[in-house]
């Protein structure tokens, strides 16, 4: 089977398609879904398309509204899932239950599924893989879709640190061209508000070395007397990197259900097998998972200092 013939097909099938993201939504995951949201309302206007994806705070000024839509809607439309490789990650559980539903994914697959899915690990960003995507089956892509991916790519690749190949620089070369406007992204991802520079505070004053783990455990209790908006602390585990060149940092982020977030990040150890013995899941170098509690945090810790170095 094509893939991507099938997919085309699912789309142009379809006179309605939600499109949907995963939970504690990024940079990428969000520009996806804005982002070919807007693609599919250019190239196919008798279509309804729709986006539920929120925006984290950090990008709220550089993407547009979430749509509002029923149940209804979602159980007669096409379902998009980007930037997500398990289900159960999805922002908006419910379309799950729908099974009109295709993907496209750049992450390392963490569970089976029976999703027509485009899946390629080689893309830094999801929107990378969708702008390679549509340049070949469509040849053109409009300026507001050119912008949202490139902020996409801009986050998830680190604004280029983490992948500056010639792949990546090429498509992003070419999303330059069509539209895109890198000044304005990198203006708004570089400012810094007084709350996120007191989190840094906390972060460098509060971390701790475990072996090769640079890590930093942040509780409810602790919250009560810092007062840290969530929009502040998530996404920042690169604070960490590297740090007197150990080559992994995790954070571990009690939640208001007191579970906890864990983030995990390497330079050259594969936390991606980390994640998954904790029911996570994500990149060879860039992944997460869920605990219960701290009580598991060193084992995480233990198995991440007996990761495969790559």
């Amino acid at each position: 089977m094509d893939v991507e013939n099938e997919l085309i097909k699912k789309i142009e099938e379809n006179d309605s398609i939600v499109i949907i993201a995963h939970k504690n939504p990024d940079g990428d995951s969000i520009s996806s879904s804005y982002g070919l949201r807007n693609f599919l309302r250019l190239q196919y206007p008798s279509k309804k398309i729709y986006s539920t994806s929120t925006s984290p705070k950090y990008i709220s000024s550089l993407v547009e509204e979430v749509d509002d839509i029923t149940q209804d809607i979602i159980d007669k439309s096409l379902i998009i899932v980007v930037d997500v490789s398990d289900i159960d990650r999805i922002e908006d559980q419910r379309v799950v239950n729908n099974k009109n539903m295709i993907c496209f994914d750049h992450h390392i697959l963490s569970k089976e599924n029976n999703i027509l899915t485009l899946r390629d690990t080689s893309f830094i960003s999801c929107t990378l893989l969708l702008a390679d995507f549509l340049l070949r089956h469509y040849q053109n892509i409009d300026s507001k879709t050119a912008h949202y991916f490139y902020l996409g790519l801009t986050t998830d690749s680190g604004r280029f640190q983490f992948d500056s190949s010639y792949k990546t620089l090429s498509l992003a070369s070419k999303l330059v061209e069509f539209g895109a406007r890198p000044n304005e992204i990198y203006l708004q991802l570089y400012k810094q508000t007084s709350e996120e520079l007191r989190w840094r505070s906390y972060v460098y004053s509060h971390f701790k070395f475990d072996k090769d783990v640079t890590y930093l455990c942040f509780s409810l209790k602790d919250n009560e007397e810092y007062h840290f908006d969530k929009e502040t602390v998530n996404g920042t585990v690169n604070l960490l990197s590297a740090i007197d060149d150990h080559s992994i940092w995790a954070y571990f982020i009690q939640q208001d259900d007191n579970s906890i977030k864990v983030e995990l990040r390497s330079n050259k150890r594969n936390v991606q097998k980390v994640a998954l013995k904790f029911n996570g899941g994500g990149h060879l170098f860039a992944s997460g998972c869920k605990l219960e509690d701290f009580s598991k945090v060193q084992d995480v810790l233990n198995e991440l200092n007996e990761s495969e170095i790559v």
